[in-house]
């Protein structure tokens, strides 16, 4: 069943830009990954230091493995505070979805 993941991150004060920035430079690996879909990255308005990515995938458990190969490779930091060694002010909230014929 396709799934929606959220994935939103804070960055340190001031350095919005810069973890926006290593999310594009990251996001073409992630576009060719078994079971995506689709992700959309999105800066908050009101505080361009949090940034959140909508995601599509065909299922919960290939998002999963992306993550777990996106933690092998160092790009995010076992703990969650960091993202392509670019600190993070909080750890990432991840949150998953399913669609529904509403």
């Amino acid at each position: 069943m396709v799934c929606l993941v959220t994935f939103e991150c804070v960055a340190t004060p001031g350095n919005g830009d810069t973890v926006f920035n290593k999310l594009k430079e990251l996001l073409p690996n992630t576009r060719n990954k078994e079971g995506f879909i689709d992700l959309v990255a999105h800066i908050d308005q009101d505080d361009r230091d949090r940034l959140l990515c909508v995601q599509h995938w065909e299922n919960r458990e290939a998002y999963e493995s992306y993550v777990n190969w996106r933690k092998s490779n160092g790009d995010l930091d076992v703990s969650g505070n960091s993202l392509g060694g670019i600190p993070l002010a909080e750890t990432p909230k991840i949150r998953f979805f399913d669609i529904t014929d509403a």
